[in-house]
């Protein structure tokens, strides 16, 4: 057995022992339904199991479980587990909660860059010796922020008004220029500024930022569009794109080594408590919690992380775990600078119509 397959006997080890507990660790992750239903809602949109709900990132989203008894349409209480795994089968997050009346609402924001998907479940259960459970998958999609995900974010207050446009003198055999305009107060941000002009009926010009126009009296519809926004302090330093595997260090504070239906150990994969890496590319990170991928593999998942233990190091019990660590999103290094950003919100519109005479 090598060094790095034995490294874990000398961790504090929580060793859960019985067919029932493996049982229920199985059921945990196996699809089904019995005497419950779950409707399940992210950010309002109502998922159906197998379905399909897009996720904004770095935005939080929020999911909404109603559990009911399907012959009463009564709520049940019991418990609600939620995780979310990347394509690379890392586990992202894990949630889990007791529902009050039938009702368990938990906020989350999805670190899945625009494009990745991963696959979700919802697992419901009543606790032992109960029968009812409900429990399915549904696929995960990470996108970029749209104005509808931006505009359930709180921002500064953002105002734009549009000035009076005052009579406009054209020298003889030539037209006047009028612009569009628009004054920014609060937070704004001015996006564009247009304007419409019309005689009677006639348009003579259309969403443009200036006209020309000859003597005469006209409409002018001005529209500018603007954001709120918001001014950050991050750090500065370099930074891993995401996917890119490279040296860690990595230690944790206990292990949950799951007894087969036989009551053996060794059979099952394991949890890992406490997780946090650091390695000379990257700050330190607080996983948290990591699942291996299979019974004594050395590989183990979560928060967005991929991990690979390859040689261990340090005294029994206060031993350093090394080896490559797979991240879904960027890895920074501080350089201990920091430099302000601006974050801009949804779009919002001012619009005013005024007359005008052109002499």
């Amino acid at each position: 057995m090598s060094r790095a397959r034995a490294l874990f006997s000398c961790f504090s080890v929580i060793a859960l022992v019985g067919s029932v507990l493996a049982a229920s660790s199985v059921a945990a992750h196996a699809e089904g339904s019995e005497g419950a239903t779950t409707t399940l809602k992210v950010n309002g949109q109502v998922v159906k199991p197998h379905g399909t709900v897009t996720l904004p990132l770095d935005l939080p989203s929020v999911f909404e479980h109603v559990v009911v008894d399907p012959a009463t349409k009564k709520p049940i209480d019991g418990n609600m587990r939620f995780w979310v795994a990347d394509e690379t089968d890392a586990k992202i997050v894990e949630q889990e909660m007791d529902t009050k009346g039938g009702k368990a609402t938990f906020t989350w924001t999805s670190t899945l860059e625009a494009g990745k998907k991963g696959e979700a479940w919802w697992c419901f259960q009543v606790p032992s010796p109960s029968r009812v459970f409900d429990c399915h998958p549904y696929t995960v999609v990470g996108k970029k922020p749209t104005d509808a995900d931006l505009a359930r974010e709180k921002w500064p207050t953002a105002k734009v008004t549009i000035p009076k446009i005052k009579t406009q003198k054209a020298a003889k055999g030539k037209k006047a220029t009028i612009r569009a305009r628009g004054k920014a107060s609060g937070s704004a941000v001015i996006v564009s500024e247009k304007l419409t002009v019309k005689q009677g009926s006639k348009t003579i010009a259309k969403n443009k930022a200036s006209a020309k126009l000859a003597a005469g009296n006209y409409k002018v519809t001005t529209t500018v569009t603007f954001r709120p926004s918001k001014k950050e302090q991050v750090a500065t330093g370099t930074s891993t794109p995401a996917g890119t595997a490279v040296q860690a260090r990595c230690s944790f504070t206990s292990i949950t080594d799951y007894a087969d239906a036989f009551g053996r150990i060794g059979n099952r994969p394991r949890e890992f408590h406490g997780v946090s890496c650091a390695g000379d590319l990257f700050d330190k990170v607080d996983i948290g919690e990591m699942t291996e991928t299979g019974a004594r593999t050395n590989v183990a998942t979560g928060g967005g992380f991929r991990f690979t233990v390859t040689s261990v190091s340090g005294p029994p019990g206060w031993q350093v775990l090394s080896g490559p660590l797979t991240s879904s999103r960027t890895l920074t290094k501080s350089d201990g600078g920091t430099k302000t950003v601006t974050r801009t919100g949804p779009l919002m519109t001012a619009t005013k119509t005024q007359t005008l005479k052109v002499k």
